[in-house]
């Protein structure tokens, strides 16, 4: 049996191709926000700006939640009932590469309506995923998603600075930020001709919503959500390494060294989530989670009252946050085999609603970042929050 379960972490697949297109996206697209900035909102405030263009980039997060409801009321007047999603994915990418400086609110425009559909195909993607292997109790996959996702950022990483070491800042600024969508337009269009060769295309199929009419179970769906609501963690340390760039230039300067999340700390989650994950295995999935979950509590209770000003422990801050990031996308993905008990559209809404929290969330972190200076004794706060609301559902919230 373990060895069918390593085979499994093991084996890759097509699927596994879009975390990684995912990571690259969410790192190039929060890496050039100030250029957003500029070539949209040049006449506004940088402190409100930036904080706005985020939310822009982030529709791809928030628009997943609304793939269900739109795709029950509107897939019925599609004739053709599948889709090759890598190919939408490079025309949506292509599009941006056009979009004019002369009709700026025009182009804006244009531009939120990429990131709201980018939304729906990533969404649509995994609700396809969920509708073939949701049976299967597959969890190595939902914790190979976000390493490929890491993986995608790496490799962003190190695009990024290429470009910016090729172009200028008025470059940048006025024109040369559209080159990250050319790269995003040619890595899509080189997978979806490699797979379509292959025989291997990804689609999107509107025929899952004909198949599966399901019953939403609130309770439990609330249950699940707030049980693993520490999953926003390593999200958010995600988008904070993606806007390491700019961000600590931008913020508050006594925030400047705790944003600047470089890729050391990226590395650390990736490699410590690499070994935990057959542990947590190994050991127990409910045992070990408790158990880590309540450590961290403990941990982040005791070091609530300490003073925090010196610069080995905010470094020493950020490594707590990596490591519970990998804890934490540890334990979320080795729950997620439970999502077989909702469904798939249930199980496809719940996958959303952290996105969701996240779009929102991501924006009004930011602002604060930019306006106000961190409470270092706040974030453990929060942190021990994040998992006492875990342990809490978990013992006191009944399903229905």
């Amino acid at each position: 049996m373990s060895n069918k379960n390593q085979n499994s972490f093991l084996e890759f697949n097509r699927f596994n191709f879009i975390p990684f297109i995912e990571g690259v996206d969410l790192f190039l697209n929060f890496s050039i926000v100030t250029f957003l900035s500029i070539f949209f909102l040049v006449e506004y405030d940088d402190k409100y700006t930036l904080p706005v263009i985020i939310f822009f980039i982030c529709l791809s997060f928030f628009s997943r939640i609304f793939l269900i409801p739109f795709l029950k009321k509107f897939s019925h007047l599609v004739k053709k009932r599948k889709f090759n999603c890598l190919f939408f994915l490079s025309i949506i990418y292509l599009v941006p590469i056009f979009l004019p400086s002369s009709f700026i609110y025009f182009s804006l425009l244009i531009f939120m309506l990429c990131r709201f559909c980018l939304g729906f195909l990533f969404s649509s993607i995994s609700l396809n995923y969920l509708s073939s292997n949701l049976e299967k109790n597959e969890d190595s996959y939902f914790i190979k998603n976000s390493l490929f996702m890491m993986l995608g950022m790496i490799l962003a990483s190190f695009i990024y600075l290429f470009i910016d070491d090729l172009y200028s800042n008025n470059q940048l600024n006025t024109w040369a930020w559209k080159v990250v969508y050319i790269l995003l337009f040619l890595i899509t269009a080189f997978l979806c001709i490699i797979l379509k060769f292959k025989e291997k295309s990804i689609y999107i199929d509107l025929n899952i919503i004909d198949n599966y009419e399901e019953e939403f179970f609130k309770k439990k769906i609330k249950k699940f959500f707030s049980s693993n609501i520490y999953v926003l963690i390593p999200l958010l340390s995600f988008i904070f390494f993606s806007s390491n760039r700019w961000l600590p230039k931008f913020a508050n300067p006594e925030n400047m060294q705790f944003l600047e999340f470089n890729i050391v700390f990226l590395m650390i989650i990736f490699l410590i989530s690499v070994f935990i994950f057959p542990l947590i295995k190994l050991v127990g999935k409910k045992r070990l989670s408790n158990f880590l979950s309540v450590s961290i509590v403990i941990i982040c209770f005791i070091s609530f009252f300490f003073e925090y000003s010196s610069s080995y422990s905010i470094n020493l801050l950020k490594f707590f946050i990596s490591i519970v990031s990998s804890f934490s996308l540890c334990i979320f993905f080795m729950n997620t085999k439970n999502l077989k008990d909702f469904g798939v559209l249930s199980a496809n809404f719940i996958q959303n609603l952290y996105f969701l929290c996240l779009s929102i969330i991501t924006p009004l972190l930011f602002y604060y970042f930019i306006n106000n200076s961190i409470s270092y004794n706040s974030v453990y706060l929060i942190i021990g929050l994040f998992f006492f609301v875990s342990l809490a559902s978990i013992f006191y919230v009944k399903d229905k």
